[in-house]
């Protein structure tokens, strides 16, 4: 590969890798685009969704406080704390003022008033007045450990949702529950239903001395159904939501699992989320994705037409390069080309070191002006097309031949051994033994005639040729002196001069050295009709 040639190959394959970064490139930030607008819509969603499930939570969580501050409005009353110690108890004023009036006003399903020893002393479930005993043992598991923290402090075992109250106590100055009070709010899981189960100490409000030892806990359990979700999802504006025993596959509700303080399974939170992202991912990204297509699409037609061109620009050069370098007849490198192989040649001797040689070898056509002159440049042409095919079929295909003038080859190759000169001599030699064939000659009476439309120039150069030959072989060149005898078309002389003479023999004599001339062949077109 020739150094103009590698450059060539270089060139086009930095277009070729150019062109393939720039698609890549846009390829990747077309999808990069897409996906940025469609994470963008499903992170928008997905936080919504997490947003609201938060929000629910808080208004668990502000329930399970709101359970509280009801409790306080009667736990924290010097006659409750009255009632509630007296012995007996007095069933009438605790039926009154706590059961009834907790269930009728606030929604509690069971009220329960355990002792100091944490002995159930009352019970009111759903309204009616209970055997304390069995109210409490119907969910010891879960009332023992509200309990529990409500006497020695949270442990940590169960989520805390009783924040919002704890802050609210500290707004108190004079009411001595706030001061001494304890508490305990959480979600459980009451015979496999969620519930708000809450422990609220009963103490006086004005009289700090009517305490006798540890104060009784008020016990209240709230269920969550329906009705209580309806209240959670409208203080949140979302008024379907709802608490499901198992997820549902309904078209645009989310549900969520939900657990109990102490990570039991309560059933699923459902409700039809805002998807603030839905705009991007229905409207925003198929219309991004279309005109990332679209822009990709032109991109591919503008580097494939920048290739395409840049190819022919490269193919062009690469053309003319190698018409610089070639003879245009018989396909052979030419003069220019041959100096430049040798001179790579010396310079790699040169760097070798090695003692090597080449050898450039002259070869000429004798008598090739005289081809022309008598039978044409179409016969030239032809016998140096000839004799180039059969130095072709001669040498080594390593060896490098080159058209280097007109009727003139030189040939170069490496020297293989100290008879290498000869070698190629007697090659040559002998690619010109073979049987040849003799141009068949035109005559110039037979070519010379008028133009027709359409015969094309090659051809019309080729009648100009012959018509010249013609005259010149008449006599009736430029510079010839009128009254001298010249060949007649009829072929009979007339008065024919020295220089006439002198053609005509030399025209014979050319016919007879053709005979010794490589195999060519110039076809005889049929001769016009002269009119």
């Amino acid at each position: 590969m020739t150094p103009a040639n590698a450059k060539t190959f270089h060139y086009r394959n930095d277009l070729h890798r150019l062109t393939g970064l720039i698609g890549v490139g846009l390829v990747a930030l077309g999808f990069l685009l897409v996906a940025v607008v469609g994470y963008a819509g499903w992170s928008s969603n997905n936080n919504a969704v997490m947003r609201e499930r938060q929000l629910v939570e808080n208004a668990l969580d502000q329930s399970v406080s709101r359970v509280l501050d009801q409790q306080k409005a009667i736990a924290w009353w010097d006659d409750a704390v009255i009632n509630a110690q007296a012995r007996p108890i007095n069933v009438e004023w605790l039926e009154t003022n706590v059961g009834v009036y907790f269930f009728e006003t606030y929604g509690h399903d069971e009220v329960i008033i355990v002792d100091a020893e944490n002995r159930p002393i009352y019970a009111n479930v759903a309204g009616e007045l209970s055997d304390p005993v069995q109210a409490y043992n119907n969910h010891r598991a879960v009332l023992d450990q509200i309990v529990q923290e409500a006497r020695g402090g949270a442990d940590g075992t169960l989520r805390r949702r009783d924040q919002a109250f704890v802050e609210s106590q500290g707004n108190y100055n004079a009411l001595l529950g706030a001061s001494f009070g304890r508490w305990a709010g959480h979600i459980m899981n009451v015979d496999g239903e969620p519930a708000v189960v809450a422990a609220l100490s009963i103490v006086p409000n004005l009289d700090a001395g009517l305490v006798q030892g540890e104060p009784h806990l008020m016990l209240s359990v709230v269920r969550i159904d329906a009705t209580f979700m309806a209240e959670v999802g409208g203080s949140l504006l979302m008024d379907d939501l709802a608490l499901a025993p198992a997820a549902t596959s309904a078209a645009g509700l989310n549900s969520e699992p939900f657990r109990a303080d102490d990570g039991a399974s309560v059933g699923y939170l459902t409700w039809t989320p805002r998807r603030p992202g839905q705009t991007l991912l229905l409207f925003i990204l198929p219309l991004v994705a279309l005109g990332v297509f679209g822009a990709g699409f032109f991109t591919w037609l503008m580097v494939h037409r920048l290739k395409r061109a840049t190819g022919d620009l490269a193919d062009r050069e690469e053309l003319s390069r190698h018409q610089a370098l070639h003879d245009s007849l018989s396909g052979l490198p030419n003069r220019h080309h041959f100096v430049e192989r040798l001179q790579e040649s010396l310079d790699g001797l040169v760097q070798s070191r090695n003692n090597g040689r080449v050898i450039v070898a002259y070869i000429d056509v004798d008598r090739f002006k005289d081809v022309n002159d008598t039978m044409g440049h179409a016969a030239g042409d032809t016998l140096i097309m000839g004799v180039a095919e059969r130095l072709r079929r001669t040498l080594a295909p390593e060896d490098f031949l080159a058209r280097f003038g007109g009727d003139e080859f030189a040939v170069l190759c490496r020297a293989t051994g100290e008879n290498a000169v000869n070698d190629l001599a007697e090659r040559v030699r002998k690619g010109f033994e073979e049987g040849l064939r003799r141009l068949r000659p035109t005559h110039p009476h037979d070519r010379i005639g008028r133009h027709r439309h359409g015969s094309g120039a090659r051809l019309l150069a080729a009648r100009v040729d012959e018509a010249r030959r013609y005259r010149a072989l008449s006599g009736q060149e430029p510079g010839s002196r009128p009254g001298h005898d010249v060949l007649r078309r009829d072929g009979r002389r007339g008065g024919a001069t020295p220089r006439s003479r002198t053609r005509i023999a030399s025209r014979h004599r050319c016919r007879r050295a053709l005979s010794a001339l490589p195999a060519c062949h110039l076809v005889r077109s049929k001769p016009h009709q002269r009119r």
